[in-house]
């Protein structure tokens, strides 16, 4: 089902993209999203639908989660939401992990307990009983 890094990876593009639904202004550096993106390239082959590896949809996702959004463009964070969406799909192509059932439910149960360990981290340890 793919390798658990490149799951982890893409559990990190997901969640970026979900804060660029929510037209967060996101400023570089953003390491976990820079670092995902180069290790989801470095694994990534020909593209089976468009042809040999490029780094298009990488360069164009990350310019889309980077631009900053205009507030006079009423309709800018649907258009930069739908734009990252589809490189994020050629991406998932590339690095072979396909939009199926079996997968997505495993990035759901991965970006849950990802959810649940940084609010356990978060969290302060009580202090031990006397």
């Amino acid at each position: 089902m793919g390798d658990r890094i490149a799951m982890i990876a893409v559990c990190i593009v997901e969640d970026y993209l979900d804060r660029c639904r929510d037209k967060v202004r996101f400023q570089p550096p953003e390491h976990p999203l820079r670092l995902a993106l180069a290790y989801l390239y470095m694994i990534a082959g020909d593209d089976p639908g468009v042809g040999p590896k490029t780094r298009e949809p990488f360069d164009e996702l990350w310019r889309e989660m980077m631009r900053g959004l205009n507030p006079e463009h009423h309709f800018d964070g649907y258009v930069r939401s739908t734009m990252a969406t589809a490189c994020y799909r050629k991406i998932r192509r590339m690095v072979r992990l396909p939009e199926t059932r079996e997968i997505e439910d495993a990035i759901a149960r991965m970006r849950k307990a990802g959810r649940k360990d940084i609010q356990t981290a978060s969290r302060p340890t009580p202090p031990p009983a006397a």
